[in-house]
């Protein structure tokens, strides 16, 4: 577990250097985008046959650091009250409302 919890503690510092240097993500639309670039980063690696060098591993752990901000940015806290809505087309409709009760 000591090699998990150093790779942890990698995700953990580039996520807080991409908090310190950008805005919050704005919508799903711009963090998926921003995801999309560090896949395609990583891509170009495997592609090149360089997907187990260090760089490769610096991409994938800004996968996952932009994962997490998606998520701190972007979703609801796991507190939030969800209701769904099932209508005569039988599709669903997912109202959340925050801790605060506000439905955004």
């Amino acid at each position: 577990m000591p090699e998990m919890n150093a790779l942890l503690a990698e995700v953990e510092e580039a996520l807080v250097a991409a908090r310190y240097r950008h805005a919050p993500m704005h919508s799903p639309h711009e963090g998926i985008s921003v995801i999309r670039e560090e896949v395609d980063e990583l891509w170009e690696h495997v592609r090149a046959d360089t997907g187990r060098s260090a760089d490769a591993r610096k991409e994938a752990i800004q996968i996952a650091a932009m994962g997490l901000r998606y998520a701190l940015d972007l979703c609801a806290l796991a507190t939030a009250k969800e209701t769904t809505y099932t209508g005569p087309s039988t599709q669903s409709i997912v109202m959340r409302e925050s801790p605060g009760g506000e439905t955004p």
